[in-house]
């Protein structure tokens, strides 16, 4: 068991921010997390901390770093400028966020399901996919479904994915599938790429625009200097930022506070 006690990170937030879409409640009471082909079921303890059913060997091999554990999370609030009232009240409401670090292939495949879709829609059509085409793992905890990789997506067809729900967006989702699993389109190879090449690059799958681009590239490549704009973030722009958010004041993490604010407009 691994505890985690600290103001700035709060599970339950991070599940209802819709940057993930793999951290649901378990039947338990837990939370379960699932990335890649690792999982894990966190409780939450009447202090406000969080403990994490795993070897601390585990938790450090990959929960500390899926979980941005390393980034000063209060420098970023700290660095709220005082005199912005709509950031410093998304901060107070959204503290406890963090950005995850996510698989770049389940967060480009989950974006594309999001389009036109609400968090709690997008969260079942991804489980549901998951349920369909990913592998089982069956522990002393329960069923566990990992996501499917490209490759077993690639060989679906239009009416398969359409037994999941997913109206228009099948043909994106088997256009992705495709290129990736044929090595068309490298996702590792992205990483090392510059934020442009890395959106053109995602802007190449068809259905794939800036807005997915942008959510992929925050929240699979872990670019915290991307600043997606959604309807609801232009709400917040047109309401409260007329002449444009202060990018270059949070320069590198100004997609965090993009988070904050899409976390405060939501709620």
């Amino acid at each position: 068991m691994v505890n985690i006690s600290s103001k700035y990170f709060d599970l339950n937030k991070i599940m209802d921010s819709g940057q993930c879409f793999r951290i649901i409640p378990s039947e338990d009471g837990r939370i379960l997390i699932v990335s890649e082909d690792h999982f894990v079921r966190v409780a939450e303890k009447e202090d406000g901390s969080w403990d994490f059913d795993c070897t601390q060997e585990e938790f450090d091999s990959y929960w500390h770093g899926y979980l941005d554990l390393d980034n000063s999370y209060e420098k970023w609030f700290d660095s709220i400028d005082p005199q912005d009232d709509y950031l410093v009240g998304a901060a107070k409401a959204g503290m406890g966020l963090r950005v995850v670090n996510q698989d770049p292939w389940e967060t480009l495949l989950s974006f594309i399901i999001s389009q036109r879709r609400s968090v709690s829609s997008i969260t079942t059509c991804v489980w549901r996919v998951c349920r369909k085409y990913g592998h089982l793992v069956d522990d002393d905890t329960g069923e566990v479904y990992l996501f499917p990789k490209p490759e077993d997506l690639a060989v679906l067809s239009k009416q398969d994915l359409a037994d999941c729900g997913m109206g228009y967006r099948d043909e994106y989702i088997l256009d992705a599938s495709r290129k990736v699993a044929s090595g068309e389109l490298d996702l590792a190879a992205l990483a090392s790429a510059s934020d442009q090449e890395l959106l053109d690059a995602l802007m190449s799958i068809k259905g794939v625009g800036i807005k997915v681009a942008n959510c992929t590239a925050l929240y699979g490549y872990h670019r915290l200097g991307l600043f997606p704009i959604d309807v609801w973030i232009k709400r917040v722009l047109d309401a409260h930022y007329p002449e444009g958010f202060p990018m270059d004041r949070y320069p590198g993490y100004s997609g965090f506070l993009q988070l904050l604010m899409f976390y405060e407009a939501r709620h």
